[in-house]
């Protein structure tokens, strides 16, 4: 059965469903699956970008996704990190559900610069001066393995 991939955002959750909206057609919310017929990179939350993977009939059914170049049929089931995300001049940074220490980030993604893609670690921190909070950023060419 052809699969289907592509960014959405979720705008809210119900038990069973995620109302999302794609990036070319932010107004028109529909719904999907939040289990079953639908694959997410993440476990789909309302205010967040996210990667689905659907069935063609699943996808035929909703006339936004459709009318949306970004949403490609894809060889597996299975969404990945990149999928649909990999343009030139973007990426998505996601929270770190496996933190594990103060030292690792509270976010992890990517970024894709010049056609090099680039893994992102970000860290929620306090201004010193003037209160706030704020992210820092670290790269590292998604190629590189660390020692």
């Amino acid at each position: 059965m052809p699969m289907y991939s592509g960014p959405v955002h979720v705008h809210r959750l119900s038990e069973r469903g995620a109302e999302v909206s794609t990036f070319s057609l932010p107004d028109a919310r529909f719904w999907l699956p939040r289990e079953g017929h639908a694959s997410w990179a993440h476990p789909p939350r309302p205010g967040q970008n996210n990667t689905v993977v659907v069935p063609e009939w699943l996808r035929a059914k909703q006339k936004q996704m459709i009318n949306d170049p970004t949403f490609t049929k894809c060889g597996s089931s299975k969404p990945s990190e990149s999928t649909a995300l990999d343009r030139e001049g973007s990426g998505a940074l996601y929270r770190n559900e496996d933190k594990q220490g103060s030292k690792r980030p509270d976010y992890r993604g990517h970024v894709v610069i010049e056609g090099k893609r680039y893994k992102l670690a970000g860290w929620l921190r306090n201004r010193k001066q003037g209160g706030g909070k704020f992210l820092s950023l670290a790269a590292q060419p998604a190629d590189e393995i660390r020692q």
